[in-house]
């Protein structure tokens, strides 16, 4: 089994990667970004990994049916890009949230994930994202402090 992930943020590199050399039938990682990555994980697994330029993607997408999905954790606002080149592709794809900036976006990505064949799929990382271990930290160093939340729901779009 092969994954490929697309862009390498603090979350891909503290626990995405972390949690997927754990599968025993992972094989091999590909991982596209901009920049050069210096690759410091310890892998006993035999698990390969293999680091190349973003600018590979598609061509790669195009030549390779060893994936099961791509994971795309890039800028909020390259998600869109990046899912459709893969979904145009008939490739699986799973996206750091927001998985679009607008509600267009999400029914041209479904659109397109129905048509192919695929899925498309929101990943949610708020356990472990930095604020949320800094409000872990605060909670512990303050005993006496009031929480106000709103939660609501978006009416969906006529």
């Amino acid at each position: 089994m092969e994954i490929s992930i697309v862009g390498f943020s603090s979350i891909v590199s503290r626990k995405v990667i972390p949690s997927l050399i754990k599968i025993k039938e992972l094989k091999k990682i590909n991982i596209f970004s901009r920049r050069n990555i210096e690759f410091n994980y310890k892998i006993n697994n035999g698990i390969k990994v293999d680091c190349f330029n973003v600018g590979l993607l598609e061509s790669f997408a195009k030549s390779n049916n060893n994936n099961i999905f791509y994971y795309i954790s890039t800028e909020n606002s390259t998600h869109f890009y990046f899912a459709r080149i893969l979904l145009n592709l008939k490739k699986n794809v799973l996206v750091d949230k927001p998985i679009v900036l607008d509600s267009d976006q999400l029914k041209i990505l479904i659109n397109l994930a129905s048509l192919n064949k695929c899925f498309i799929g929101e990943v949610l990382n708020w356990e472990y994202h930095n604020q949320v271990k800094y409000i872990k930290e605060f909670i512990k160093r303050n005993n006496k402090f009031n929480v106000i939340a709103r939660f609501t729901i978006p009416l969906p779009e006529e």
